[in-house]
């Protein structure tokens, strides 16, 4: 967890999915077959659609949000993680 301006933040650490993407990772067509399930989940959790393509340095990934400000995020080589979702905690420490 870490402090951002008085709101606690935790970052739950990253999975792996077992499969890494196939096809043009810049365009969001070739992740539909892996994006879809996954979006399914996250929006029985209040997260939005995974949307289009980010890249990061030399990595393509997909974001999707929460109402509180929480990412999703899924990359190219099949991780994902969930970081800076609020959290109720005093103090703000791990």
């Amino acid at each position: 967890m870490t402090e951002d301006g008085g709101t606690c933040l935790y970052r739950a650490g990253q999975g792996e999915s077992g499969q890494s993407f196939d096809g043009d990772l810049t365009e969001r067509d070739p992740w539909d077959e892996y994006a879809e399930p996954v979006e399914e989940v996250l929006a029985e959790h209040g997260f939005t659609d995974l949307g289009r393509v980010h890249r990061h340095g030399a990595l393509h990934h997909l974001v999707a949000t929460d109402q509180h400000g929480a990412q999703f995020e899924l990359d190219g080589q099949g991780r994902f993680s969930i970081a800076d979702a609020r959290v109720d905690a005093d103090p703000c420490t791990a």
